[in-house]
């Protein structure tokens, strides 16, 4: 019988409970992958549409996508919230910590590798959606004069490219205050509430700042 290495099998375990990470995330990728789809490209055809005909689209019509598009953006944000809790649902059930903690992995690595699969299954389709966004644009700016001369504008772009950067950091840090306070704040009713209040208290003092 061949003795594997200490190092070469937790790199395994870490890499299988990895792949099942993803394997249990994948009807939320699904969603979450769709929801990306009908939010910045959207945005980007819709710009595109304007650029081509203004005159043929009415204010409403143009709001009512808009809006479709902003409330997927919004939903797939949230979702981030919903990963984080499925990911880290054993924490809260005593049938699967027993489960859990009995598996030939470390603790460490157990964390590090749900950590991450669910932030991969939050994060790819908004980078995905970015990339698909900006593909829309360029090609539309090939054969679209009002396109292409407001993608000549370094403004423009810059602001795009800060708002796509910004987007990604507060999707990040979404999730990564969601695990913290999983892991830190007892019951999952107790969690919930204390992410609840979080998220309720910081617009307030930043407003009261301003």
């Amino acid at each position: 019988m061949t003795i594997m290495p200490l190092k070469q099998r937790t790199n395994n375990m870490f890499w299988i409970n990895f792949k099942l990470s993803l394997k249990q995330n994948k009807k939320m990728l699904i969603v979450i992958s769709i929801l990306q789809m009908l939010g910045l490209p959207m945005l980007s055809v819709l710009l595109t549409a304007v650029a081509i005909d203004e005159e043929s689209m009415s204010e409403i019509s143009i709001g009512f996508f808009a809006m479709i598009s902003l409330f997927c953006i919004a939903v797939s944000i949230f979702c981030g919230i919903i990963i984080a809790v499925n990911n880290f649902s054993y924490l809260h059930k005593k049938s699967q910590v027993d489960m859990i903690y009995s598996l030939p992995i470390k603790r460490k690595y157990k964390f590090i590798s749900d950590f991450f699969s669910g932030l991969a299954v939050y994060l790819i389709p908004y980078i995905a959606a970015c990339i698909l966004s900006w593909a829309i644009l360029l090609a539309s700016g090939v054969c679209v004069k009002n396109i292409s001369g407001v993608l000549e504008n370094g403004s423009f772009v810059s602001l795009i490219i800060q708002g796509e950067f910004a987007g990604l950091l507060i999707m990040a840090l979404l999730y990564t205050l969601t695990v913290l306070v999983l892991n830190c704040c007892g019951t999952l009713f107790e969690s919930i509430i204390n992410l609840s209040l979080i998220h309720i208290s910081e617009p307030t003092r930043l407003q009261l700042i301003s």
